[in-house]
């Protein structure tokens, strides 16, 4: 799976102009594969309330959490630069 994530940002590497954009979505799909990945594993589970999880999982899901939040962002500050014409980096 990481090798067809490799794949695809291999070949999509030129259209990640943004800095940073193309971290995030690394570490998004990162997140996700890992996520899943986990349930086929036998580990114990550590629970959050009635969510219970493996420690890879909720590691997983941090690495989610923050691709999301660097590609809201990145979002945020090329509308900003938009609005005050700033070149966009």
């Amino acid at each position: 799976i990481c090798m067809g994530f490799f794949a695809v940002l291999w070949i999509f590497r030129h259209h990640f102009v943004t800095r940073g954009l193309m971290f995030s979505v690394f570490i998004l799909l990162n997140g996700i594969e890992r996520f899943f990945m986990e349930f086929i594993k036998v580990n114990p589970k550590h629970c959050l309330g009635n969510i219970c999880y493996t420690q890879a999982q909720w590691i997983a899901l941090l690495f989610i959490l923050m691709g999301v939040a660097g590609l809201i962002w990145i979002y945020r500050n090329k509308q900003k630069a938009k609005k005050q014409n700033l070149p966009l980096t």
